[in-house]
């Protein structure tokens, strides 16, 4: 079992409803719809080839066209360099395919505009049960003149397609060509619809590494959109109203960074005197920000952490300070105790040999 449905446009107002724009059905009755399965997929959903830039490894000859815009869904067409021919073809590989077999059916293809390519073939790699190159589609000595193409893929599991464009359209004298999207339509193989699309790779849109999406530059807001203030741009996370987790855990950049100088011996930790003064005059303690600031700029808890475990440690050098005045009082005082019930034995000794 793939995929279990009800299609209902009675009730599903959005097209893929939470991703992509509403569309009206005022009238479903219009519509006769075709049930979507593995060996009849409705639409490119499943085109493993979108931002197959970088998704996989891509390979052009002398020939060059704009290769994002083939991958991209958009169907915004691009023109190749002049003067394709069998000669000097235009050769777009695309390597490292999913090792998925086609099972059911696949379907490989392309969609033009204006300038259709005349002639070309579509080589694949079939990795099942070895390694073999399959012809899929060959229009090398026959004209073709529709603007796009498409068939069913042999039966087998292609880990590399090859379009061979050999002769550029016949309506332009410079023999260019013009591509809007390559796809390669494999149900078995996307594992959710529309999946390159979703994870684009640049410093504009996300991109799947393994089991993560990623991007260098994209920022991210949750329960805002206010993404405007003094030092955004040092952050990519903003989150309104809380995060709730079991867990938090923050990385420290160096070890200068972290409280243990405290208790080098060159630290310069402040007298308990100037401590009560300082305190005294700002309200808070040295190197802790104040409550305005606070408000207004937000906390590290990197930081925070760090200069609470630098007061922390601060306060037990004054402890242990503390606890060394104590123990030399004690000692004082146990001298003295000594020293007054030595002389109040003296004084007794005195007054018994004053009575004798």
């Amino acid at each position: 079992m793939s995929e279990i449905f009800f299609i209902h446009p009675e009730v599903v107002n959005e097209l893929y409803e939470g991703l992509f724009e509403k569309i009206s059905f005022e009238s479903p009755s219009i519509f006769n719809p075709v049930v979507p399965t593995n060996r009849s997929p409705v639409g490119l959903e499943h085109n493993i080839l979108f931002n197959a830039t970088e998704r996989y490894t891509e390979e052009i000859g002398n020939q060059t066209i704009d290769l994002p815009k083939l991958f991209d869904g958009g169907f915004n067409s691009t023109s190749s360099t002049p003067q394709i021919t069998e000669e000097n073809p235009l050769t777009i590989t695309i390597k490292d395919l999913p090792n998925i077999h086609t099972q059911g059916a696949a379907y490989v293809g392309w969609t033009s505009r204006y300038w259709t390519p005349k002639r070309f073939k579509i080589i694949g790699r079939n990795m099942f049960e070895g390694d073999e190159q399959v012809l899929i589609a060959d229009y090398s000595s026959q004209d073709y003149t529709a603007p796009d193409f498409l068939m069913k893929v042999p039966s087998g599991a292609y880990t590399e397609l090859q379009f061979i464009f050999l002769e550029g359209s016949s309506s332009d004298p410079s023999k260019r060509i013009q591509l809007s999207e390559l796809y390669f339509i494999h149900p078995e193989a996307a594992k959710i619809p529309y999946e390159g699309l979703y994870v684009q790779a640049s410093e504009q849109y996300w991109k799947k590494q393994n089991n993560h999406l990623v991007s260098d530059g994209m920022k991210v807001g949750i329960g805002t959109q206010n993404l405007d203030c003094t030092d955004c741009e040092q952050f990519q996370l903003f989150v309104k109203k809380g995060i709730r987790t079991e867990r938090v855990k923050v990385d420290v950049a160096s070890e200068n960074d972290w409280a243990d100088k405290v208790f080098n011996k060159e630290y310069p930790l402040i007298s308990l005197d100037s401590l009560e003064q300082y305190i005294e005059q700002n309200r808070h303690l040295p190197e802790i920000p104040k409550a305005e600031e606070v408000v207004q700029e937000g906390l590290d808890l990197g930081q925070m952490d760090a200069k609470l475990l630098q007061k922390v440690e601060e306060l037990t050098l004054y402890l242990i300070e503390q606890s060394k005045e104590v123990q030399k009082l004690r000692e004082t005082v146990k001298t003295l105790q000594e020293e007054s019930h030595q002389l109040q034995q003296e004084v007794i000794e005195l007054k018994k040999e004053k009575t004798n």
